[in-house]
């Protein structure tokens, strides 16, 4: 793919509103955080040429892909969040503990949008909401490198050491929000970690800090497992974040099994075809009907962009 001037104006116009955002004062450490984020050779001797000079040429083009692909400039439309009940529902709890420092957790099935509606958020507001993908970094370290990699703090004598500045970074944030996606793919030990943290941010007459852990039937059954056989601080740490599971409320425990398939399957199509009204290009309407057909067949939100970008594909080969 060629490497435009053009595209390196634009990807170094996001750069500078992304260190705004983020809150980096220094220009030094934004870099060490995007070079850290994403293995990239990026200092602030580059990032200062690329910004007052415009000497795009000290940079390579992979690097300037990298770049561009990470903050989503290589496509040429912008996927647009749809305002379905998934998208909402989860809007609703980040909302919920974000202004009253809840901790909660999220378990439902797969597929429906509880990561893209916490990506989104995270996107838009990046001066106080912290997204770290748990599958990822499953591992005490991995994780602790997560979260100070969110403020720029770089590895210290020892992990530990590295937890407490960037905790202390984040309960100094106004309002901060803390998103756990796929929780359930973390070790045991990240429990007591997570619940020293609970600990810190409890100042008595309110908690400076909201988190919404986020996962499917695998992180409902680790947490019932864990307290279960006593693991420890699994009891401890489920006390602290509510005696029971948050859900998209697509069923109602009031309605019939026959009922709730009905009202799941309406609510489903309606969502589906939000998303597809929102995105999809006007060349494309003549396939509406069969995306929507096949996503709701799949039960995959997923599959909406996939099929998108296959007729976009066929139809320019036509």
């Amino acid at each position: 793919m060629e490497v435009t001037t053009q595209l390196k104006e634009k990807t170094t116009n996001v750069l500078l509103l992304d260190m705004k955002a983020r809150g980096f004062e220094s220009q030094a450490a934004y870099s060490k955080y995007i070079s850290r984020l994403l293995d990239i050779p990026f200092d602030k001797s580059a990032f200062s040429q690329i910004k007052n000079q415009k000497r795009y040429s000290v940079l390579k083009d992979t690097t300037w892909l990298i770049l561009a692909q990470y903050f989503n400039l290589l496509s040429e439309t912008n996927w647009q969040a749809a305002p379905t009940h998934a998208y909402e529902t989860m809007n609703t709890y980040m909302d919920m503990c974000q202004r009253h420092g809840i901790w909660r957790t999220v378990c439902d099935q797969a597929s429906f949008g509880k990561t893209f509606s916490a990506t989104d958020r995270a996107n838009r507001n990046k001066e106080n909401v912290f997204y770290i993908d748990c599958s990822e970094n499953s591992t005490k370290p991995e994780f602790i490198r997560a979260l100070a990699l969110q403020f720029g703090i770089e590895r210290r004598s020892s992990y530990n050491q590295m937890w407490i500045d960037a905790t202390n970074e984040l309960l100094l944030v106004k309002n901060p929000l803390l998103i756990l996606d796929e929780f359930g793919d973390t070790c045991d030990g990240l429990i007591t970690l997570m619940k020293s943290l609970y600990n810190k941010a409890d100042r008595g007459t309110h908690r400076s800090l909201g988190v919404l852990h986020i996962g499917a039937d695998n992180l409902r059954k680790r947490m019932d497992d864990g307290r279960r056989l006593k693991k420890q601080s699994y009891a401890e740490y489920f006390s602290r974040t509510g005696s029971d599971y948050m859900t998209l409320n697509y069923f109602n425990e009031k309605l019939s099994i026959k009922e709730n398939e009905e009202r799941f399957n309406k609510m489903i199509l309606t969502d589906i075809e939000k998303i597809v009204d929102m995105n999809l290009p006007e060349n494309l309407t003549d396939y509406r009907e069969e995306i929507i057909n096949k996503t709701f067949t799949k039960r995959n939100f997923r599959n909406i962009s996939d099929s998108i970008a296959i007729f976009s594909e066929l139809s320019t080969a036509i």
